[in-house]
């Protein structure tokens, strides 16, 4: 028999070890590919935990290292606080920013800063409870929770309200923080694991206690401008910001009160920094 046409005998025990080393070798390969893969969807953040910032242009761009563009639904550009006219963004009670659920996904700590300007207080109606929000400045929800985060202004018709994962600890309303008619203020909410912290204008207002579980938002669940009832769903026109919103910051971090400060006293100028 010709040499070259023989067929080498492989043992079935040998055969065995090769499939378990293959299978194995696959395993770590696709494993690492795997690895690759979350690594490269893995948020960034600057050393302060900023992981997003929309500066509301017109448009709802990040400028941010994470460049996670939101998607405008029906709101349109408006003048900011320093009188260029597509400086900002409108939302009138029919339209909202839908943003990217990962970036406040599985957050203990976070920090939120907005400039906010309301054009009118808005009412649920019920005088009876008065426990609905006005003007909904973000809300983030999944399939299960309804409001995982909800800031909001008018909550009792006190001040501005915040809601974090709302079915365990409900309403922590703010006192003497309404905001102020056809003027632009700067808010900022701040989560430091089971402590919330509310600023206005540079200045802490209060802290309370919140839940320390991680938030869970689902795909399509962070809005801003609109509350949501549903994940993206259940509007009301009466619980929609009405107003405008500007340079809108995103970090996975609680910020200091100096921090706070610091980013009050630099967007005060003409800055969009």
């Amino acid at each position: 028999m010709n040499h070259d046409s023989r067929k080498t005998y492989i043992s079935p025990v040998a055969r065995s070890v090769y499939i378990v080393l293959g299978y194995v070798a696959l395993t770590v390969f696709l494993g690492g590919c795997v690895s690759l893969r979350s690594s490269q969807s893995t948020l960034q953040t600057r050393s302060d935990g900023l992981v997003a910032h929309y500066p509301f242009d017109g448009n709802a761009v990040d400028v941010g290292l994470n460049h996670m563009t939101g998607t405008v639904i029906g709101a349109v550009a408006a003048e900011d606080r320093f009188g260029n006219s597509e400086g900002a963004l409108q939302i009138d009670g029919f339209n909202h920013v839908r943003l990217n659920h990962r970036i406040l996904d599985t957050c203990t700590s976070f920090s939120i800063s907005t400039w906010i300007k309301i054009d009118k207080r808005n009412w649920d109606g019920d005088d009876s409870r008065n426990t609905y929000p006005g003007n909904t400045v973000l809300s983030v929800s999944n399939k299960e929770t309804i409001n995982e985060i909800l800031v909001a202004d008018g909550i009792c018709r006190k001040g501005i309200g915040v809601n974090i994962r709302g079915k365990r600890n409900g309403w922590i309303t703010f006192k003497d923080s309404a905001m102020e008619i056809n003027k632009w203020k700067h808010y900022v909410l701040v989560r430091n694991n089971d402590k919330g912290r509310l600023y206005l204008d540079g200045r802490l207002l209060n802290e309370k206690k919140v839940s320390s579980e991680p938030i869970t938002a689902d795909a399509g669940g962070m809005l801003v401008g609109q509350e949501q009832d549903s994940v993206g769903g259940n509007f009301q026109t009466n619980q929609c910001l009405t107003g405008s919103i500007d340079d809108l910051l995103i970090f996975r971090s609680a910020l200091t009160d100096a921090e706070v400060m610091n980013i009050y006293t630099k967007q005060k100028s003409n800055s969009k920094e």
